[in-house]
């Protein structure tokens, strides 16, 4: 689905099924088309932990999180600005 749909930003939670975060980030990582898509890393697993098992990830969300929190970031990492309809 990302190649196809190739986003400005991934969040990525790193507790999934099938497959963990650790392991997309490194499969992102091995695409050529996907690596210069930043990736946030989301979990209540303190940072630090994951930090140990994963590398590739531009910001990281401690769960739980405000809304507020993960649309500024957004709008931060992809270069426009909150307010702006556009």
């Amino acid at each position: 689905m990302l190649a196809k749909e190739h986003p400005d930003l991934v969040f990525l939670d790193y507790m999934m099924p099938m497959m963990d975060g650790a392991t997309m980030l490194r499969a992102m990582g091995e695409d050529a088309s996907l690596q210069g898509i930043p990736v946030v890393l989301m979990s209540s697993i303190p940072e630090a932990t994951l930090a140990e098992r994963c590398t590739g990830y531009v910001s990281f969300l401690r769960k739980p999180f405000k809304v507020t929190d993960v649309t500024a970031l957004a709008s931060r990492l992809i270069g426009k600005n909150p307010a702006s309809t556009s």
